[in-house]
């Protein structure tokens, strides 16, 4: 919906008021996480237990899938920040949509995000985690390639665009599934936190910097070049992967 909703609350009401009312389903969400979420007892147990010797940081990169997630995670959030932010000023600066029918084109990309969030890992335990993590990065290079090259009507470009964004779903293989059969269970969390961060912190606060510096040299297409190398190598570095749960 915020593709959508966003720009005619920033025509309308101006930019900054739309900043702020973005902010209010995050503070609903942590109202509702606040107020109905409770702590499993399984993890109350494991807590109560006696201290066991937990491996550090870096016996965990030792782990050779943490290694790989974390670079999987660097990459594959760089894609998905770098199409979020530069995909809709590409369609209006490039492609000449005004910016509400630039959020039309980009608003079915949610739905991918949405639905994939929990079909990627049911096939992944369907296929294996590995052969689900090679082809889902793969597909991310739908999205930049489309909104490069496709001249056919919207609709159909909305449509590749939500086909590419299907990668999305490999998020929670990578940053969850995987780190958590890679490890002892008492340190899930730690490993999870780790892959993220790395993601987040390299990947979320390098790609969107280093890709406006290059589109400022260049143009508005090396947004695009940088989500296909992304993509691109978040598929090759998934083939190094360890399977954690083989396919039936």
């Amino acid at each position: 919906m915020a593709p959508l909703v966003l720009p005619w609350l920033a025509t309308e009401y101006g930019w900054r008021t739309a900043f702020y009312l973005s902010a209010i389903p995050g503070l609903i969400c942590a109202a509702l996480l606040w107020k109905i979420v409770r702590e499993p007892a399984s993890v109350a147990a494991v807590a109560e237990a006696p201290a066991a010797v937990k491996p550090g940081l870096l016996s965990m990169l030792k782990q050779r899938n943490i290694l790989v997630c974390c670079g999987i995670s660097i990459f594959m959030i760089s894609w998905y920040l770098v199409g979020i932010i530069f995909l809709p000023v590409y369609f209006t600066v490039m492609r000449g949509m005004t910016p509400e029918v630039a959020g039309q084109v980009v608003a079915p990309m949610g739905i991918a995000t949405m639905i994939c969030g929990f079909v990627v890992p049911a096939i992944s335990d369907r296929i294996g985690r590995k052969p689900a993590m090679v082809i889902f990065t793969f597909i991310g290079l739908i999205t930049p390639i489309s909104a490069l090259h496709f001249a056919g009507p919207l609709w159909a470009l909305s449509l590749l665009l939500l086909i590419g964004w299907t990668a999305s779903g490999s998020f929670a293989v990578f940053m969850g599934v995987i780190p958590s059969e890679t490890v002892p269970k008492a340190m899930a969390a730690s490993s999870m936190g780790l892959v993220v961060g790395a993601g987040e912190i390299v990947g979320g606060v390098l790609s969107p910097t280093i890709s406006g510096w290059i589109a400022d040299q260049t143009s508005l297409i090396a947004h695009m070049m940088v989500m296909m190398v992304c993509a691109f190598i978040g598929g090759i570095l998934s083939l190094f992967l360890t399977e954690t749960a083989p396919g039936k």
